[in-house]
């Protein structure tokens, strides 16, 4: 499986909250790109690869984790049929953030 084309500009975004230094949270825009291979396992159409998911979505009152923000319109996206069933997933790095954001700061 060789990647052919990766997509210049993203096809969608997703607010988000992270982590800063301190006490600073920062507002960052997640892209979704899409990438061409050259082929998939035969029951394979489609497949997610993410990396350090360790924040949390905008709407502070639910506080979801990025992960589950990520999942959720994820879902919708599929609903609205701009992507496929998604068959195979690739998660890897830090997958959690504190509720409020903090990130202890490195002295």
């Amino acid at each position: 499986m060789r990647i052919i084309e990766i997509e210049q500009e993203p096809f969608h975004q997703l607010r988000y909250r992270s982590s800063g230094p301190g006490d600073i949270v920062r507002l960052i825009g997640l892209p979704f790109y899409r990438v061409k291979i050259d082929k998939l396992l035969s029951e394979t159409r489609s497949i997610l690869a993410a990396s350090d998911l360790q924040s949390r979505e905008t709407n502070e009152k639910l506080n979801k984790l990025l992960r589950e923000a990520v999942s959720d319109e994820l879902v919708l996206l599929q609903a609205l049929e701009k992507i496929p069933k998604i068959n195979l997933v690739f998660l890897t790095g830090d997958l959690y953030d504190y509720p409020n954001c903090r990130k202890l700061s490195v002295t």
